[in-house]
């Protein structure tokens, strides 16, 4: 779901960020924002502690504890 569509040749973050690791370590990760939150998922303690997973959030998210 998006709020906005970019303007011009503006990027969305995640791709920002896909591009910036690549870059910076030569590792090409993942390649969609579902990939990129899942492997959050499975690093971040909270997340890992409610087992989330792109398919899981839903329309209206979940709620983690920090």
């Amino acid at each position: 779901m998006k709020a906005l569509e970019a303007p011009g040749e503006a990027r969305a973050e995640w791709e920002f960020l896909h591009e910036l690791v690549e870059n910076t370590t030569g590792q090409n990760g993942y390649s969609t924002i579902e990939g990129l939150f899942n492997q959050m998922a499975g690093e971040v303690e909270a997340f890992k502690a409610k087992e989330l997973t792109w398919a899981a959030l839903g329309d209206t998210g979940v709620t983690v504890e920090l």
